[in-house]
C-alpha cells in the first residue's frame, strides 16, 4: 500500500509538471524559448560530437595521462567539496519536503522511516535525470560506454548528496551538544593539516627523486612523475 502511495505521487506529479511546460507552449515566449533550446541541444551535442569524425573515432580523445590527470583533479575537486560540508555546513539540517509532499503524504498512516526513504529514493531519480544529461553533453569527449558513464555520475553525485544531509544532521547534533561554529572549523582544519602532513611524509620518505629538467619534454616529464 505505501508503495502504490509512492508511486502514485511520484507518476502524477512529474506527470503534472510536462503537462504544465507543453501547455506554457502556447504562449509565444515560452514556444520561441523551447525552440532554442532545443536547437542549442542539438547544436551542442549531435553536431559537436560528430565534427571531426574519422572511423568513428570522437573530435576529441584524451590520452591515457590526461585521463588519469582528470580523474585525479576531479577525486581532489570532490574531497574539497566534502570538506566544505563540515566547515560550512547547511543552515538547517533535514529533508526538505515540498508543500504538494506534506499535504499529500504527512496525514496519511506512514511512518516516519517510510517517508525518509520516499525523499531519499526521489533525490536519487533526480541525479540519475542529472546523470543522464551530463553523460549526454559530454559526448563530444568520447570515453568509456555511456551505461557505464552514467552510473559512474550517478554514484558521484549520489554519495556526495548523502555526506551533504549526513553532514549536516552530524553538525546540528554537535552545535546543540555545545560544539560552537569555531571549535568545529578548527577541529576540522587540525584534522586536514594532520592528514596532509602524514601524506607529506610519508611522500618525501617514500618518494623517487624528482627528474631533472633540461629538454622541451619536461612538462610531460612532471605529469608522468606526479602520476607514477
Amino acid at each position: 500500500m505505501i508503495l502504490q502511495a509512492f508511486a502514485f505521487y511520484t507518476y502524477n506529479s512529474w506527470r503534472n509538471v510536462l503537462l504544465t511546460r507543453f501547455r506554457r507552449l502556447r504562449q509565444p515566449k515560452y514556444l520561441f524559448g523551447a525552440i532554442v533550446g532545443v536547437a542549442y541541444f542539438y547544436l551542442f551535442v549531435n553536431m559537436r560530437a560528430t565534427t571531426g569524425r574519422q572511423g568513428g573515432i570522437p573530435a576529441w580523445q584524451p590520452s591515457p595521462e590526461t585521463t588519469v590527470l582528470m580523474h585525479t583533479i576531479g577525486t581532489a575537486v570532490i574531497f574539497v567539496l566534502f570538506l566544505l560540508k563540515w566547515i560550512f555546513p547547511a543552515e538547517r539540517a533535514g529533508l526538505v519536503f515540498t508543500e504538494a509532499e506534506i499535504a499529500f503524504l504527512f496525514p496519511a498512516p506512514i511512518s516516519r522511516r517510510a517517508l525518509i526513504n520516499f525523499k531519499l529514493l526521489r533525490t536519487q531519480l533526480m541525479i540519475l535525470l542529472s546523470a543522464i544529461m551530463i553523460t549526454i553533453f559530454g559526448r563530444a569527449w568520447g570515453g568509456s560506454n555511456p551505461i557505464i558513464r552514467v552510473l559512474g555520475w550517478w554514484i558521484v553525485f549520489a554519495t556526495m548528496s548523502f555526506h551533504s544531509i549526513g553532514s549536516s544532521f552530524v553538525v546540528s547534533g554537535l552545535t546543540e551538544r555545545g560544539l560552537t561554529t569555531w571549535k568545529r572549523r578548527i577541529t576540522v582544519f587540525l584534522i586536514i593539516a594532520a592528514t596532509l602532513a602524514t601524506v607529506g611524509w610519508y611522500t618525501a620518505q617514500t618518494a623517487p627523486p624528482p627528474p631533472s629538467l633540461h629538454g622541451p619534454n619536461d612538462a610531460k616529464e612532471l605529469q608522468k612523475y606526479f602520476l607514477d
